[in-house]
């Protein structure tokens, strides 16, 4: 009897406490009339929280992202094509965001807000094979890449959904408009057996930086949607309508 009464007890204590928002996140209410500030703050509140997360509160870990295949690029010439993939990326730094302009629409379900990162490190592997200013280069290796001054628009739209008789946000979309403002790209070992020829062939790319950032940035869009798509609903999937947005 008294297992079962602990047992009785700890259920109970799960069902109420154990979904309680973490106490480092403002509470917003629905009919405030600063609701845009306040989720802002909180947002930018929760960002110091977000690079090692906090599974008990459902805050999931957002370092490193991680991206299969980031580009794929070729270009054909006269009797010449050239290949030049980079994948198996890791990206580090979007914790260090700051959140703005936020709005929010309860009617339309709909948040949008700009999200700026100072600089963000990825590290990966590419695959190089062609002619960089008429060098012939077959190679691959470690690369790793430095993004400045990094803007995001986010678009996020989402609906109410019930479950066990109580309300939960389901987001449905999530679309980012991305644009890197500056970096530089090193790629290890691309030309081993030449330091000079290998320092050429760095300067040549890296000049064509704006170029590469171009071909890669929708694919980092649509890879960083999927993933904040998830993330955003492990969220809200652990707290009710009620707790997240309170009426009054």
């Amino acid at each position: 009897m008294g297992k079962f009464l602990f047992l009785a007890l700890a259920l109970i204590y799960t069902q109420t406490f154990a979904k309680d928002l973490p106490d480092y996140l403002e509470i917003c209410r629905r009919n405030d009339p600063q609701l845009d500030q306040c989720i802002e703050r909180s947002l930018n509140d929760l960002q110091q929280y977000t690079r090692l997360g906090d599974v008990e509160k459902g805050i999931p870990k957002l370092e490193p992202i991680h991206i299969e295949t980031l580009l794929d690029q070729k270009s054909t010439g006269p009797n010449k094509t050239s290949t030049f993939t980079v994948k198996n990326f890791n990206i580090n730094g979007y914790s260090n965001y700051n959140v703005t302009n936020l709005r929010i629409n309860i009617g339309s379900k709909l948040i949008t807000f700009d999200a700026h990162v100072d600089s963000l490190r990825i590290d990966g592997e590419y695959d190089l094979n062609g002619r960089v200013d008429a060098i012939r280069v077959s190679n691959s290796g470690k690369i790793t890449g430095y993004f400045s001054d990094v803007k995001t628009r986010v678009r996020l739209s989402y609906k109410i959904v019930k479950r066990n008789h109580k309300e939960y946000i389901n987001v449905i979309h999530v679309g980012l408009n991305i644009k890197i403002n500056g970096g530089n790209m090193i790629l290890h070992d691309v030309f081993p057996s030449s330091k000079i020829l290998a320092k050429q062939i760095q300067k040549s790319i890296n000049s064509s930086f704006k170029t590469y950032t171009k071909d890669l940035t929708p694919q980092l869009q649509r890879e960083l949607s999927k993933q904040l798509l998830h993330i955003t609903n492990l969220f809200f999937s652990k707290y009710t309508y009620d707790q997240v947005l309170p009426r009054a």
